[in-house]
């Protein structure tokens, strides 16, 4: 595969990052819409952004505040050395002592990622793609110093979930000019099912004047967990959303995609060392409400060699009372605008089968509650590949043999 050309209405970018992994090839690709463009290098190592035309993401220092890295005091002056110097920013914090370069390399990360992910939000782009190894990088581009160590499954993977949020989100935050304002409701960041400090930091900007993209802006985080925490706030009754005017309140209401037939499976992608092994084939049960990611898993799954079946939370009793045979059943919290985990213990109640819970919450609180309800592994979004196979791998090891769920008792 020397070239491939097309354009994304007609091959999307998921079906293009599946083809590109089924190959197993090395070169760069390049997507462009109207005035921006980018170019990305893949290889079986990760992903390397070798230029971007447009900027999307915090900057170094505005992402370095947040973390609690460095001050704003710390930065004006860092700035102000740079503007002399013209040394880059990072370059200079790392060589005053200031910050690690672990910090630093951590930071590039995440605004290559953002900028990555940034690309499924594009509908009329183009893009070519040229086998080969990695041209030069330009010396000025600092985020291409930094390799994303993601495969093409596991990016698809990630833009599945945020297409299936971001559709959610956007029936209530349909206008990011609307206001968000602040309820009497007594505001606990902990227990929502996503960080507390990202939270607190979307709450404090809160004043009632300025719109949602303001708020993002302010708060320094990436657009889509800034989006994502607007959303839990608004939903869990800590804010309401005004429109424009400033007048009419805008009703919320969580709402979840309806089940559809999953899509045919993608070729065969090269085996991970943690696939299962012939002769082993294992059956797992998804459960998720978030259409394209569940679907992007399961093909995932099926890829490595388990059997899959996928349903609805919603629809799991229905499922279980039909007494399949399973051997692991994988929950996907989703946005967790409801109780996150009251199908753990029911799963665990009425099947044999281990339960591992997919969340965005990286916090020891929600693993923590997860375990508690009988949960065997807790998995945090996002994960490469080869990370949740390993985990399932290890859940089995621990199991020692396959389970069968156990008819559930009529209510």
């Amino acid at each position: 595969m020397a070239e491939l050309r097309g354009d994304v209405a007609i091959m999307s970018l998921a079906d293009l990052l599946q083809h590109l992994a089924n190959n197993q090839g090395a070169g760069t690709l390049t997507i462009t819409q109207s005035q921006m463009q980018k170019c990305i290098h893949i290889s079986p190592d990760g992903m390397r952004l070798l230029a971007t035309s447009t900027r999307k993401t915090s900057s170094l220092g505005e992402i370095l505040i947040r973390t609690r890295k460095i001050t704003r005091a710390q930065l004006d002056a860092l700035l102000l050395e740079q503007q002399k110097t013209g040394k880059r920013l990072g370059e200079l914090v790392s060589r005053q002592g200031i910050v690690t370069k672990a910090d630093i390399e951590t930071a590039l990360r995440e605004q290559a990622q953002e900028e990555i992910y940034d690309l499924f939000s594009w509908t009329e782009a183009k893009f070519e793609f040229n086998d080969g190894p990695e041209p030069a990088r330009p010396k000025d581009f600092p985020l291409a110093d930094v390799i994303v160590d993601a495969s093409p499954t596991s990016v698809m993977l990630e833009a599945a979930r945020r297409a299936d949020e971001l559709t959610v989100i956007r029936k209530v935050l349909h206008d990011e000019s609307m206001i968000p304002i602040r309820t009497t409701k007594p505001f606990t960041p902990d227990k929502l099912g996503l960080s507390p400090d990202l939270l607190a930091a979307i709450y404090k900007e809160i004043n009632g004047r300025v719109g949602i993209s303001e708020v993002i802006r302010l708060s320094l985080y990436p657009r889509f967990e800034a989006m994502r925490a607007v959303f839990v706030l608004a939903t869990k009754g800590f804010i309401k959303i005004l429109d424009r005017e400033g007048a009419t309140m805008v009703h919320l209401k969580a709402e979840t995609t309806r089940l559809t037939a999953p899509k045919p499976g993608q070729a065969a992608a090269p085996r991970s060392p943690y696939a299962v092994p012939a002769g082993q084939r294992r059956s797992v049960l998804l459960l998720g409400d978030m259409l394209k990611y569940r679907q992007a898993l399961a093909a995932l799954l099926r890829e490595a060699g388990y059997q899959v079946l996928e349903e609805t939370a919603a629809q799991a009793m229905t499922l279980l009372a039909e007494n399949r045979r399973i051997d692991c059943a994988i929950l996907d919290v989703g946005l967790a605008t409801a109780d996150e985990y009251q199908f753990v213990s029911w799963l665990a109640e009425n099947s044999n089968a281990p339960v591992v819970v997919l969340s965005g919450d990286a916090s020891k609180d929600a693993a923590l509650a997860a375990v508690q309800k009988g949960a065997r592994a807790y998995v945090v979004k996002p994960f490469t590949r080869d990370s949740m196979l390993r985990t399932l791998s290890g859940v089995f090891q621990a199991s020692h043999s396959s389970s069968a769920i156990r008819t559930p008792p009529k209510p």
